[in-house]
């Protein structure tokens, strides 16, 4: 059950859009789809070298309220300035009464 309390992460959902830059080129672009109230909850870690640099990858779960439309091949998460991968969208029960939302941020 989703409640009122547990919703206290400021979170920002990111659509991924493009522009054209100065010679022209298309770039890629993030623009804000929404901003909400969500609940945090850290899944997994995992740390890899990668050539000779360590990476650390982050599994997190955000609770928030239903939404529709959310899409999780042109969407990103953004909390306190780091960047959330979007990878699914669930709605648990089905009464869309509530979204989870799992990530994964790369940090490194």
């Amino acid at each position: 059950m989703l409640r009122a309390g547990d919703l206290n992460q400021r979170v920002t959902i990111q659509r991924k859009t493009s522009a054209q830059n100065a010679v022209g080129e298309r770039v890629p672009t993030w623009s804000v789809h929404c901003t909400v109230w969500a609940a945090k909850q850290q899944l997994t870690g995992r740390e890899q070298f990668i050539g000779e640099r360590l990476r650390a990858d982050v599994d997190t779960r955000w609770r928030i309220r239903y939404r529709a439309g959310l899409d999780p091949k042109t969407m990103r998460l953004t909390h306190a300035g780091s960047v959330y991968d979007l990878l699914a969208a669930l709605d648990p029960d089905g009464r869309r009464v509530e979204l989870q939302l799992l990530t994964k941020q790369q940090v490194g």
